[in-house]
């Protein structure tokens, strides 16, 4: 998980958490260093899927109702995949739904990113 916050994303002109995360990460692996196969090939299907609809609008614009609806839809089509016994459809709908959930969790952490005081001394206000 990330320590990064969006600061400069939500429109801030700057921002040390930058600088803080890239310290604190100074001795980072690769991820097919630090993670098992099969999550690296899940992460590869989340991106390729987030990719597929790059030109959608963003998700930290989107009301978390919208995000969650959109949530139990992609549920919704995981099962009908799975009942399908269809391995590929089934990974790509596993990952649309994991990417609803990161996306939901995108926009919580983003609300909450720089309403601490520590966090580029914007203190929740922009």
């Amino acid at each position: 998980m990330s320590n990064k916050c969006d600061c400069l994303e939500i429109g801030y002109k700057s921002c040390r958490c930058e600088e803080r995360y890239a310290k604190a990460n100074k001795s980072a692996v690769t991820p097919t260093e630090r993670w098992r196969n099969e999550v690296v090939i899940f992460a590869d299907a989340m991106e390729a899927k987030l990719k597929e609809n790059d030109h959608k609008q963003h998700w930290s614009s989107m009301p978390m109702q919208y995000l969650i609806g959109r949530l139990a839809e992609e549920q919704e089509e995981l099962r009908e995949a799975i009942e399908g016994e269809n391995s590929e459809e089934i990974l790509k709908e596993a990952a649309d739904v994991a990417n609803f959930a990161m996306m939901i969790a995108d926009v919580a952490k983003s609300k909450a990113a720089c309403k601490l005081p520590a966090c580029c001394g914007h203190g929740g206000s922009k």
